[in-house]
């Protein structure tokens, strides 16, 4: 398992439904999966809290995120949703 401190739990949640819809077909469907369930047991808070995922989930995450970093949405989403995924990404690494 990985702990992974999440900052802010929407801008986290609102960037990985971003990077799920540019990526998904970049994507196998199982983790797409995963990261979709994922996604749902984040809260809408504003505040920080820390999050246990699976090795396996946090490689999904990392292989979305690494995908999403080559598209032009990745450039023109808000730099909150940006960061969120990114510090999320170093963590799980």
């Amino acid at each position: 398992m990985v702990q992974v401190y999440v900052n802010s739990p929407s801008s986290l949640k609102i960037g990985l439904s971003v990077a799920l819809e540019a990526t998904s077909k970049a994507l196998a469907p199982q983790s797409v999966e995963n990261l979709r369930k994922l996604s749902k047991n984040i809260p809408n808070a504003s505040e920080g809290y820390a999050l246990e995922i699976s090795k396996y989930t946090a490689s999904n995450f990392i292989e979305c995120v690494e995908n999403f970093k080559h598209t032009m949405t990745f450039r023109s989403i808000r730099e909150d949703l940006r960061d969120a995924l990114v510090n999320f990404e170093d963590q799980a690494s």
